[in-house]
C-alpha cells in the first residue's frame, strides 16, 4: 500500500464519485453521492456539514473502504480504492483509517463496538491485526489515559453514558495508530458541555497524533468552531469556508465561502444568491477578463430583486 508522498500530496481525493443510495428510501432508487469531488491535505481537520441524507455517511464509508463507488475515482494515502482488491481494503482499515460510525440511535446504539465488551473493544482491532499481548496491553493503557476514560473501561459498552461511549469508540478507532480518522456525527446525543469537551479532545488528538480528521455533522456551530467547513448537500460537496490571513496589508483574518467545482466543472449556486438575482432554471454565463459572470436569463421586474446591468 502506497504511503502519502509529501505534505503537499492530498491525504485523500475524490473525483466525480457516485454511490447508490440503497438504504430503502425512495424505493432504493437514486444516489447518496452524485459526482462528489473533494481533496483533503494531510494533517487537515475538516468538518463535513450538511443535513440528514446529504451524503456525509456515504462519503465516510467510501473513504473507510467499506463501500465501493459505482463511478469516479477515490484515493486514500496513495491507494486507489476504486482499483484496490478486497485484501487491500482490509489493510487500509487495519493500518491507515480509523472509523467511528454514528453511535446513538437505532439500529445499533454502540455502532462498531461489541456491546458486551468494555475496554476490550480497544484491544480487539489489535488482536485482529496480530499485535501481541504485551504490546496490545500497553497500547490500550496509553489510549485510556489519552482519552481520559478513567474507570469507564470496566463498564460494558452498552451501559456507558453517551459521552463515555463516544470516547471508547474513538479509542478503538485509534488502536492501530491510523493516519486518517473519520467520525460520523460524534456529537449526536451529547449535551452542549459534552460537545465542547469532545471538540477539545479531538483538537488535542489531531495535534498530538498528527491526524488527518474528517468529521461529519449537522451541527453548524460545531463545524464553524473547527473552521474550514465543507458543505455537503444532495450528494455533492458544494462550498468550502476558507480562512485567509493578510496581516501585511492590515486586513487581518477573513473567511470566504468558496464554491467547489465537481469533476466535470459544475458548480452549485447557493439558493439565497439565486433568489436575490431571480435566477431560475436557466442563467446567462459570460466569460470576462478575469472571471466568469452568471446572470439571470431575463431582468426581473422593477418590484423584484435588485438588478444592476453593466
Amino acid at each position: 500500500m502506497a504511503a502519502t508522498g509529501s505534505p503537499t500530496t492530498p491525504q485523500l481525493e475524490c473525483e466525480a464519485v457516485y454511490i447508490s443510495r440503497g438504504d430503502g428510501r425512495d424505493g432504493g432508487a437514486g444516489f447518496a453521492l452524485r459526482g462528489l469531488t473533494l481533496s483533503v491535505a494531510p494533517g487537515a481537520f475538516v468538518p463535513l456539514l450538511g443535513p440528514s441524507g446529504a451524503g456525509k455517511t456515504a462519503l465516510l464509508r467510501v473513504l473507510a473502504g467499506l463501500t465501493r463507488p459505482l463511478a469516479g475515482r477515490v484515493t486514500v494515502a496513495g491507494l486507489s480504492l476504486t482499483e484496490a482488491s478486497d485484501s487491500d481494503l482490509r489493510e487500509l482499515r487495519r493500518g491507515v483509517v480509523g472509523f467511528v460510525p454514528r453511535l446513538l440511535g437505532p439500529p445499533a446504539r454502540t455502532g462498531g463496538l461489541l456491546p458486551e465488551l468494555d475496554a476490550a473493544n480497544i484491544a480487539l482491532p489489535l488482536r485482529l491485526a496480530g499485535v501481541g499481548g504485551t504490546c496490545a496491553r500497553r497500547r490500550v493503557l496509553a489510549l485510556r489515559e489519552l482519552l481520559g476514560l478513567g474507570d469507564l473501561p470496566r463498564v460494558p459498552a452498552e451501559q456507558l453514558p453517551p459521552a463515555g461511549l463516544v470516547r471508547l469508540a474513538i479509542a478503538s478507532a485509534l488502536a492501530h495508530q491510523p493516519a486518517l480518522l473519520l467520525l460520523d456525527e460524534p456529537g449526536a446525543g451529547l449535551t452542549e458541555q459534552e460537545r465542547d469537551d469532545l471538540l477539545e479532545l479531538l483538537r488535542r488528538l489531531h495535534e498530538e497524533l498528527r491526524l488527518t480528521v474528517l468529521l461529519a455533522t449537522r451541527d453548524g456551530a460545531l463545524a464553524h468552531r473547527i473552521g474550514g467547513v465543507v458543505r455537503v448537500r444532495d450528494g455533492r460537496a458544494q462550498t468550502e469556508l476558507v480562512r485567509q490571513v493578510a496581516f501585511s496589508r492590515g486586513q487581518g483574518e477573513r473567511t470566504e465561502e468558496l464554491a467547489l467545482l465537481d469533476g466535470e466543472g459544475r458548480v452549485a449556486l447557493p439558493a439565497a444568491q439565486r433568489e436575490v438575482l431571480g435566477i431560475g432554471r436557466r442563467a446567462r454565463v459570460t466569460l470576462e477578463d478575469d472571471h466568469i459572470a452568471v446572470w439571470p436569463e431575463r431582468p426581473p421586474p422593477k418590484t423584484g430583486p435588485p438588478w444592476r446591468r453593466r
